[in-house]
């Protein structure tokens, strides 16, 4: 265990390393657009007018995305709604098969198989709670956002 230890220690230092060393080094390369790599006052112009131009690129980010058209809510629900009634049906298939599984285990088993499965239909009843209430909450919050937003 030690050694494992010492070896993930050490694959740790040498990734630390290696990243420092690559930070830094993009750092002296991108200092000096003139090319002499020096921090002088032109490095401070050169480095106000990358702000500038990081500044000019995000506004124009900004404003390619205000004229872009908007998603509708409509059609999200016309596209999602076909893959969540395929996942809900999924769901309740693998639930219905499951809970006849158990169910036909349970009559056929002895004492000591039938504790083993009661165990195994509280995790069944408690899968079912999810999938189900995580339906019914979805739908709750939709329905509430839906009349906030309105």
């Amino acid at each position: 265990m030690k050694r494992i230890l010492s070896k993930i220690t050490i694959v740790l230092i040498i990734a630390m390393i290696i990243s420092m060393y690559i930070t830094y080094s993009f750092g002296v390369q991108t200092k000096g657009t003139d090319g002499s790599g020096s921090g002088s006052a032109s490095s401070a112009s050169s480095e106000l007018s990358s702000f500038n131009s990081i500044n000019e690129k995000a506004k124009g980010f900004i404003k390619n995305g205000a004229e872009k058209e908007t998603i509708s809510q409509s059609k999200i629900e016309q596209d999602m709604l076909p893959l969540a009634r395929i996942l809900m049906g999924i769901a309740v298939l693998v639930l219905l098969s499951v809970g006849a599984i158990l169910g036909v285990k349970y009559m056929i088993s002895g004492a000591d198989e039938k504790a083993n499965i009661k165990e195994k239909l509280i995790w069944y009843v408690v899968s079912a709670v999810l999938i189900f209430g995580a339906v019914a909450i979805f739908n709750i919050v939709i329905n509430v956002l839906n009349k906030i937003s309105d």
